[in-house]
């Protein structure tokens, strides 16, 4: 982890979990990937927002669709998973917590990749 990232992780987690029904799991790895690729200036916060937003879609957000065809390693580190990182935030119900004073990246890139 680049310098500050742990700590702003923490901090954002406490904050958080005064807002969410759920507590933050730990971060799988296409989430980092996806925050890596794609908002770079601040993994910290993309990870602590990405996370917030697939939580309710726990325990498993990001299962491989048929491990027997394709295994969870395989599908995680394939070209489509930014998009279907982005698809599932998109498909949950419920309100949204909003997370802005975090960070936005996280939100504008799934947005924008859902569409």
């Amino acid at each position: 982890n680049e310098p500050g990232v742990a700590e702003a992780v923490e901090d954002a987690k406490r904050y958080l979990e005064g807002l969410l029904p759920t507590t933050l799991s730990t971060y799988q790895p296409p989430l980092e990937a996806f925050c890596r690729a794609n908002c770079s200036e601040n993994v910290g916060a993309c990870l602590v927002v990405g996370d917030a937003r697939l939580a309710r879609a726990a325990p498993f957000p990001m299962r491989s669709p048929s491990e027997a065809l394709i295994s969870e390693d395989t599908y995680w580190n394939s070209a489509r998973m930014d998009r279907d990182i982005a698809r599932r935030v998109a498909s949950l119900a419920g309100p949204k917590v909003d997370l802005s004073m975090i960070d936005m990246c996280f939100d504008e890139t799934a947005a924008r990749l859902s569409e």
